[in-house]
């Protein structure tokens, strides 16, 4: 992303002299936004209150880098009628390119010594994809939800902007030396930058609300971003300030101020679900365009006086490595301290800075001010070509390695249960996503006065083994109907993933309903993700701490539980409600393999009860199922619970093989408690 990113002499002091003739002039405003664009990102990642959308300083960087790259570019091309792409890239190679490596050593360093094998292995492997700048395409491949928790656990995550900004760096010389060759005015290069911005804007709102992560990684559906402050960059030469007249010095003021309060307000109010980039980040990055427009020499009244204050232009210097170092820190620094707060977060932040002034001045400010020989761009690509191959090769290095200590016997059980799924999903019965299509699955006996439906989300589908081997031992035809993400409650939920109204889930659960209603089953097992309910603290009866907006509260999950079931009476169909299992909120088989990687001790890893276990959806539940004489309410809690804690291995098995999905193994060992409770509870007389 390169959030300190300063192209030839752009961003340096003013006393610094210019490299080339055509650079551009020191805007102290910009460095000063940089500053306030990276405290942005650093508060939101820490987890500060106020910042919900913190995210959106990336954003803000987008747009600075397309203003004063565009700028710097057309500068030259004006100058001296071409570009020296050699120059181009030279200057981005001693930029980014040391800072970026040393951080990537660094991160694969402080991993080696905090993670085992098994979470090593991907450390290393987004590694690699981070040294080849194409982490975005890694994270994309992937469909990660960059706001998701299990997403957090890649110190790595963060480089998906480095990607997109290397691959403009890749694109827009090219794109300027086109559209002006010849002589041409630079009215050509306006239009095709502001074709860029409408094409590009208009596939990341449709991309936005249909499948997020192609809009939030892909480069080309950010380009609108670098577009829009690349077109400021064209505006006549900004006016001697004396010469301009007051009414335009007040205008300019306005513009500075209002841009500067559209990207604090979209930091405070944007929240991550509300379709991101798309429309919404026109926000910020319409802000940032204002600020851009305004220019510096608005006067004493004017944002310029505020962003050139001394601790932002300081911080703004050091940017690029502070956004570098920040995240690998806040996610190696979690490992360390599990369950650590927004107090430990912050210091883990300003700890993070303190890595950042060195990089700056030992690694960054003596590349970018080269002596001697290597002050040649011929030496400046080499030095970036042996850099980016080195990285990844050393990336892969630590990847085989990890691969090979993850084999060993001491560790192997780990990464068992990391890929410990229940059989539906390599069967293809999980609908994805983005289909509406029920896609049944037949286990087991052939007699349709025997069938037992499991239907509901993964927490559902972690219930198959357990559910098999009943059907085994009593005859049963299970079939499995179940989608990603998608609750049997009656409820709109907002799809994270997709940054909208989930509408896939309800035509789904319709058209599950439907089928049921023509199979006419003898029971269906239903059980759902208790995080679409709001947890309430049993001390306070308030919100839980990490209530999120998109969440239910309990009355609403009891009404839609309520019609989901009125349904299926309305069938003459019973149903069994499983109430969902403990969140334990980091990755289970990685916690308990880092003490038997680095002290060869133990770790149980367990859970406070009343943290893990969601309440206030089960009880929602439980009042639901009563108001029916058909339906049954089964809580297995105890056979996963102690009195005070929920353990990470449970009955000899590890018992989560990520941050909340039961193994298959554990499923299997509760077959025996889940029958008691089905027939403690009644089963149909067919099933028994």
């Amino acid at each position: 992303m390169g959030p300190g990113h300063r192209p030839g002499p752009i961003g340096l002091p003013a006393a610094d002299p210019p490299p080339s003739s055509h650079g551009l002039p020191f805007r102290a405003d910009i460095e000063g936004l940089r500053g306030v664009a990276v405290l942005l990102v650093v508060a939101f990642h820490a987890g500060l209150p106020g910042m919900a959308g913190g995210f959106l300083g990336v954003d803000v960087f987008f747009a600075l880098s397309g203003y004063l790259i565009v700028g710097l570019l057309r500068r030259e091309m004006l100058a001296t009628g071409t570009i020296s792409l050699a120059g181009f890239y030279a200057r981005r190679v001693r930029r980014l390119l040391p800072g970026a490596t040393a951080v990537l050593v660094g991160t694969l360093l402080l991993g080696a010594a905090l993670e085992p094998p098994t979470r090593l292995v991907v450390t290393a492997e987004s590694a690699r994809s981070a040294a080849l700048y194409v982490s975005n395409l890694r994270f994309w491949r992937a469909s990660t939800d960059y706001f998701a928790d299990a997403a957090a656990t890649d110190p790595f995550l963060h480089t998906w902007s480095l990607a997109v900004e290397e691959q403009f760096y890749l694109v827009c010389p090219l794109v300027v030396l086109l559209a002006l060759r010849g002589g041409a005015s630079v009215r050509r290069l306006a239009w095709a930058l502001g074709a860029v911005l409408v094409a590009s804007w208009a596939a990341s709102s449709w991309y936005a609300f249909r499948h997020q992560p192609t809009a939030f990684f892909q480069a080309p559906l950010r380009a609108w971003e670098f577009a829009a402050g690349a077109l400021v960059a064209l505006l006549p030469a900004e006016r001697n300030p004396a010469a301009n007249g007051r009414r335009d010095m007040r205008g300019r003021a306005l513009a500075g101020w209002l841009g500067l309060t559209l990207v604090i307000g979209a930091a405070a109010l944007l929240a991550p679900d509300a379709g991101f980039p798309g429309a919404a980040a026109a926000v910020p990055v319409g802000g940032t365009v204002l600020l851009l427009a305004a220019g510096s020499g608005t006067g004493e009244r004017g944002v310029g006086r505020l962003l050139s204050a001394p601790p932002l232009l300081w911080i703004g210097r050091r940017s690029y490595a502070w956004y570098l170092w920040h995240w690998p820190i806040l996610m190696l620094g979690a490992a360390a301290i599990p369950f650590a707060g927004t107090a430990a977060r912050a210091t883990l932040a300003l700890g993070a800075l303190g890595v950042a002034c060195a990089t700056y001045h030992l690694v960054e400010e003596p590349c970018r001010r080269p002596a001697g020989r290597w002050k040649s761009d011929r030496a400046a690509l080499w030095l970036g070509l042996l850099l980016t191959v080195g990285a990844a090769a050393g990336a892969e290095g630590v990847r085989r390695w990890s691969l090979a200590a993850s084999d060993a016997p001491a560790h192997r059980a780990f990464a068992a249960a990391a890929a410990d799924a229940p059989r539906v999903y390599a069967d293809g019965c999980n609908t994805p996503l983005a289909s509406e299509a029920v896609r049944p699955c037949v286990y087991g006996n052939a007699d349709p006065r025997r069938t037992v439906v499991l239907l509901g989300d993964s927490h559902a589908a972690h219930w198959f083994p357990a559910l098999e081997r009943i059907a085994q031992e009593r005859g049963w035809r299970i079939v499995a109907v179940l989608k990603a993400g998608c609750v049997t409650a009656d409820v709109r939920i907002r799809s994270r993933h997709f940054g909208r109204r989930f509408v896939e889930c309800e035509r789904w659960r319709g058209a599950a309903l439907d089928s049921i209603r023509r199979w006419r089953p003898a029971l269906v097992v239903l059980s759902n993700s208790s995080n679409h309910v709001r947890a309430i603290d049993a001390a306070t009866g308030e919100p839980a701490a990490g209530a999120r907006d998109w969440q239910l509260d309990g009355a609403e999950w009891e009404a839609g539980m309520t019609r989901t079931l009125a349904a299926l009476q309305a069938m003459q169909v019973p149903a069994a409600v499983i109430r969902d299992t403990p969140w334990p909120g980091f990755d289970v088989p990685t916690c308990l393999a880092r003490p038997a990687w680095l002290s060869g001790g133990d770790a149980r890893c367990a859970v406070a009860r009343d943290r893990a276990l969601n309440g206030a959806a089960a009880r929602a539940e439980r009042r639901a199922v009563m108001r029916f004489a058909e339906h049954r309410f089964v809580d297995l809690s105890d056979a996963l619970c102690g009195d005070l804690d929920c353990p990470a291995v449970v009955a000899g098995a590890i018992a989560y093989r990520d941050w909340n999905h039961l193994t298959g193994t554990l499923s299997a060992h509760l077959a025996a408690p889940l029958a008691r409770a089905l027939d403690e509870a009644g089963l149909p007389d067919a099933l028994r």
